[in-house]
């Protein structure tokens, strides 16, 4: 009961929707998603031209694979490879992403959600990204925004 008015107080899910969650994103990159498939393919072409162990599906090799995409990525000009989507313990990466865009900052989420203006655009460096995975015959998802912590 609230104090002098003997009413109820109201429920604390009121005043929790008053104040949403807020959090304070500090990583914001970009770029192309790609499926594991295509990454585990397009990572033993690479390791089997140099002679280096393949890889399998197995979870334990999707650093491996990420990786070695890292370094190619890296030699063509793009900032690098991360996985891309849920990650579960005891399973394989679900997609990786091909970054090209990178910028450390700040970036509020409210309940989640990120403020259209804040996501990054499409623009001269997606080349390398969409050169690299065009000669490699790789499929890929649209360019996509991401935000994280650093």
């Amino acid at each position: 009961m609230a104090a002098d008015s003997g009413t109820l107080d109201p429920p604390s899910i009121v005043s929790a929707s008053k104040n949403p969650p807020l959090e304070i994103l500090t990583l914001r990159y970009g770029g192309f998603p790609i499926s594991h498939r295509d990454a585990l393919a397009w990572a033993n072409r690479v390791r089997a031209a140099n002679g280096l162990r393949l890889l399998t599906d197995a979870p334990h090799d999707s650093g491996s694979i990420m990786g070695t995409l890292n370094h190619v990525v890296e030699a063509a000009g793009g900032v690098k490879c991360n996985p891309h989507g849920r990650i579960e313990a005891g399973k394989p990466y679900e997609k990786y992403i091909i970054i090209t865009q990178y910028e450390v900052g700040e970036w509020l989420s409210v309940n989640g959600v990120v403020e259209p203006s804040a996501y990054l655009v499409e623009g001269e460096t997606e080349t390398i990204g969409k050169e690299l995975l065009r000669r490699e015959g790789i499929a890929h998802e649209p360019f996509t925004s991401c935000f994280t912590y650093y």
